[in-house]
C-alpha cells in the first residue's frame, strides 16, 4: 500500500523537473537561434565591406545571452576586434562606435550585475582614452586655423590638464550606467528564481497521489506562476 503514495511522489517529481527543463528550454530557444543568425549576418556585412551593418548585427548578437552558449562571448570578442582594428588604422570614429557598442551590449546583458564587469571597466577605459585623443585632435585643428585664439597660447601642462579634466567628465558620464537601477535588477533575478519554484510547486504540489490535477492546489500554484512571470516581465 505504501507504494502507490511513494511512486506518486516520484512522478510529481519527475514532472517538476520535465516541466522546469521545458521553461527553460523555451525560454532560451529563441535567443540561442537569433543570437547565431545575427553573427551570421555580421559575418556577411564583414564579407561585402558593410562595416555599419556589421557593429549593428554585433551588438545584436552579444545581447542575445543564455547560459552554456557562446554566442554572445564570440559576438563581444568581435567586437572587441572591429573597435581594435579601426583604432590601429587611424579610425578613431570606427573605434569610437565600437566600444560604445560593446559597452551598450555589456550593459544590456547584465542581471544581478554586468555580464563581464572587467570588459565593462576596460571598454570604458578605451572609450575615455579615445574622446580624449579626438579632443586634443580637434583642440590641435582650432589652434592651427586660427593661431591668435586661446588654444594656440596654452602650455603642454594646460593642455594636459584640459585632457584630465575631459578624460574625468567623460568617466564620470560612463560611470552613470544607464537602465534600470541595481535594485531593480535584483528584484527581477529574485522574481524568475520565484517563478521557477512557483513551476516545480506546480507540478509537486498541484497534483494529486494519482498523479491527476488538485483544483485547489493547482489553481493557487497555477496563479503564482502567473503572477510572478508577469512580475519579472515587468522588471526585466
Amino acid at each position: 500500500m505504501s507504494e502507490t503514495p511513494a511512486r506518486a511522489r516520484w512522478l510529481r517529481v519527475l514532472l517538476a523537473v520535465g516541466g522546469a527543463l521545458v521553461v527553460l528550454v523555451l525560454l532560451g530557444l529563441r535567443p540561442a537561434i537569433e543570437g547565431q543568425l545575427e553573427l551570421d549576418r555580421a559575418a556577411a556585412a564583414r564579407a561585402s565591406g558593410e562595416r555599419e551593418a556589421e557593429l549593428r548585427h554585433l551588438g545584436r548578437a552579444a545581447r542575445w545571452r543564455v547560459p552554456l552558449l557562446d554566442h554572445d562571448e564570440r559576438a563581444r570578442a568581435e567586437l572587441w576586434a572591429f573597435a581594435e582594428a579601426a583604432e590601429q588604422a587611424g579610425d578613431l570614429a570606427g573605434a569610437l562606435a565600437g566600444y560604445r557598442e560593446l559597452r551598450r551590449a555589456l550593459l544590456a546583458t547584465r542581471g544581478v550585475g554586468p555580464v563581464d564587469a572587467a570588459a565593462l571597466e576596460r571598454a570604458n577605459a578605451a572609450i575615455v582614452a579615445l574622446r580624449v585623443r579626438r579632443g586634443a585632435a580637434v583642440d590641435r585643428g582650432a589652434a592651427a586655423d586660427t593661431p591668435g585664439s586661446p588654444l594656440a597660447q596654452l602650455t603642454p601642462e594646460q593642455a594636459a590638464e584640459l585632457a584630465a579634466e575631459l578624460a574625468a567628465e567623460v568617466a564620470a558620464e560612463l560611470n552613470a550606467e544607464p537602465g534600470p537601477a541595481a535594485p531593480r535588477s535584483h528584484l527581477a533575478a529574485l522574481a524568475f528564481v520565484a517563478w521557477l519554484a512557483a513551476c516545480v510547486g506546480f507540478f509537486t504540489r498541484g497534483l494529486d497521489e494519482r498523479g491527476r490535477l488538485d483544483a485547489r492546489r493547482a489553481t493557487r500554484w497555477g496563479g503564482a506562476v502567473l503572477v510572478l512571470l508577469g512580475i519579472w516581465l515587468m522588471l526585466w
